[in-house]
């Protein structure tokens, strides 16, 4: 039965939902309720106070008892990793010329920017639809809920666009992903250090085992991981891009006095330095002292469990220090660079630069 205070309903039993004007749970009974009735909870839940709205990330920073030093970790991470990410800059390869390598970078712009409109339509949607969600604090559920509150062929077609798009995302990146580290492995590795006399064909098989090798032990890293949340794998990947590549990148483009010792131990510190601080917030998960340790500095947990803050100007440090301390200047390089920030209009600009 419901319970009711000074005439208003406070509190509904058992497993409700709410629909335009009516509340219904198991049972035969209909509760019809006026415009100014508040909207009911399900027992054992109780409304939010709103106070975790104002946390940043919401539990996953205000967990860390330092959740602005998180937020802009995780910030610098996204912003900076996105520019690192393999499999997204192997997209580039994939173009004919340097100039439709800068018309995708610009569709590609314009096509994330059109998506973004659509989260803040859909979860307002889903506020419509299932308001509910909210009082039991499973709102993420919405993106798979929704089209089945929905129903008829609407709700049919949104479950396609969900499933394609999800199973898109994943096979794009696992592919994006596999074809960058076949290409390290097969010719960097194998091509230039091991055989630099192999053949076309030897390289191939390289690329392809490769391929093989890396799927075989992402695998096997995927399953000892398993148990962690899928949203901080991914901050975690973005943050070992952010500390390694994107240095690599910027300085590259913009800076001619980067060397080839600095470019090398810059990307290697930065991407170990992350991968230690965040494998360390993995062993803390079994190890009872050092969580407990860690618990007791929450600033030093944060920075272990979201590094990039600190090893990604650790990295560019390295990469400036060490190329002024031991200054070889790599020839060719003003002219490349003269190249790659010329505008187009001048006629200066090759799509291809010998070594």
């Amino acid at each position: 039965a419901p319970t009711v205070q000074g005439g208003r309903l406070v509190e509904l039993h058992g497993a409700a939902t709410l629909t335009p004007g009516t509340v219904r749970w198991q049972g035969d009974d209909t509760i019809r309720l006026s415009r100014a009735a508040p909207v009911p909870y399900g027992a054992g839940t109780a409304p939010s106070s709103g106070q975790s709205w104002l946390q940043p990330f919401g539990p996953l920073a205000g967990s860390s008892g330092q959740p602005l030093l998180f937020t802009y970790s995780l910030i610098v991470a996204i912003l900076c990793g996105t520019l690192g990410l393999p499999h997204i800059l192997v997209r580039f390869y994939t173009n004919p010329d340097a100039r439709q390598a800068r018309r995708t970078a610009l569709g590609v712009l314009l096509l994330v920017g059109f998506f973004y409109l659509w989260p803040p339509l859909w979860g307002l949607v889903g506020r419509l639809q299932d308001p509910l969600l909210y009082t039991t604090g499973s709102t993420d559920s919405v993106v798979l809920l929704l089209p089945r509150l929905l129903g008829n062929l609407t709700g049919a077609v949104l479950s396609g666009i969900v499933t394609a798009g999800a199973f898109a995302a994943f096979t794009a990146t696992l592919s994006g992903l596999l074809i960058s580290l076949a290409g390290a492995l097969g010719h960097d590795l194998y091509g230039r250090w091991l055989r630099p006399q192999a053949a076309g064909r030897e390289r191939r098989l390289a690329f392809r085992g490769g391929a093989v090798l890396a799927g075989t032990v992402a695998a096997l890293l995927g399953i000892a991981v398993e148990h962690f949340d899928i949203n901080v794998l991914v901050g975690w990947a973005f943050a070992i891009a952010a500390s390694s590549f994107f240095p690599l990148l910027v300085l590259g483009i913009w800076w001619e006095r980067l060397t080839t010792l600095g470019a090398a131990m810059g990307t290697a510190m930065g991407g170990i330095a992350s991968t230690a601080a965040i494998v360390t917030t993995m062993l803390a998960t079994a190890a009872p002292p050092l969580a407990a340790f860690l618990g007791a500095h929450p600033a030093l947990a944060v920075i272990l469990s979201q590094p990039a803050i600190v090893t990604l100007p650790l990295a560019f440090a390295a990469m400036v220090g060490l190329s002024l301390a031991r200054p070889r200047p790599v020839p060719g390089v003003a002219a490349m660079l003269l190249q790659l920030h010329v505008p187009e209009r001048l006629g200066l600009r090759r799509d291809y630069i010998p070594d």
